[in-house]
This record gives C-alpha cells, sequence and structure tokens, in this order.
C-alpha cells in the first residue's frame, strides 16, 4: 500500500484525477460484473425455461383431452358408446344371444338382463371388458338355473 501511496503522489494532479475515475469506474464496473450481470442473464434464463414448461404443460393438457377418443373405448365418458362397447364385446363373446335387454344407467353406467348365460363365459367376457375398455362390474345377482353352468343375471357395468 505504501507503494501505491508513493507512485500516486509522483504523478502530476491530471494523471492522479485520471487514475481516481479509472478506479471509481473499476468498482463500479467489477461488482456490476462478477454479481449483477449473471444475476440478470440467470433470470433471463429462468423466465425462458418457465415459458417453455408453460407451454409444455398447455400442450399436454390439448392431448390429455385426445387420449379417450384414441384409446378405442377405453375411459368411455357416456352410456351411449358404453353401449355400444357392451353390444360389440358380448357378440364377440357368444353372449348376444342370452341378454335380454340392456338399459343406460346414469352417464357412465348400463344394466343388462341376461338369461340362461353360461358363466364362465359372461366371467371371461367381463373380463375382457375390464382389461380392453375400462368397464367394471358395480352390482351382479346370479341365478343358478337347472342346467349345468347356466344362470341367469343382473347386471350393472360402470366405465372407469
Amino acid at each position: 500500500m505504501k507503494k501505491f501511496r508513493l507512485w500516486f503522489h509522483q504523478l502530476q494532479s491530471r494523471e492522479r484525477q485520471l487514475v481516481i475515475v479509472a478506479m471509481v469506474v473499476f468498482a463500479i464496473f467489477l461488482p456490476y460484473q462478477l454479481i449483477w450481470s449473471p444475476l440478470l442473464n440467470r433470470a433471463d434464463r429462468l423466465q425462458q425455461q418457465v415459458n417453455q414448461q408453460t407451454e409444455q404443460l398447455q400442450w399436454m393438457r390439448n392431448a390429455l383431452r385426445e387420449i379417450p377418443p384414441l384409446q378405442g373405448g377405453q375411459g368411455t365418458k357416456s352410456s351411449a358408446s358404453l353401449l355400444s362397447v357392451v353390444e360389440q364385446t358380448a357378440r364377440q363373446g357368444k353372449l348376444r344371444s342370452s341378454i335380454r335387454k340392456i338399459q343406460p344407467e346414469g352417464e357412465q353406467g348400463v344394466r343388462i338382463w341376461m338369461d340362461n348365460a353360461g358363466f364362465d363365459d359372461v366371467l371371461m367376457w367381463l373380463e375382457q371388458m375390464k382389461k380392453q375398455a375400462g368397464i367394471e362390474v358395480v352390482e351382479m345377482a346370479a341365478e343358478r338355473q337347472t342346467e349345468t353352468g347356466r344362470v341367469n343375471l343382473r347386471l350393472l357395468l360402470e366405465a372407469l
């Protein structure tokens, strides 16, 4: 420090003023470059990330609305589409002839009356609907028939 003072006092008045101005500029510039500028840059990057993530979230929300129609019946929202799924899967499971009546029940339910249906066939049909279309049994009443393995059923099915 003594060397600096000695050197500083040896300078001419005009040179001293120039050194003082340079020191003041350096004292302002250094904290700005080391502290303030990195903080501003970081804030800008974070704001850009927030904007990108907000756009991505909006895109995901829009894509989520499109998923149920693409699932091919899964996530069925209306009883009309639930009725068609039940009809179609009953035909595939060869149970259509056993169905006496199908009736919508609320927004996501279907009530079914079946006569003289094969119990094993019904269980496989219900499992298939659960796996493929997300339809579950809410209520079930079975009445045994005289023929082995045959039942009369009353079912309430609902889409998940």
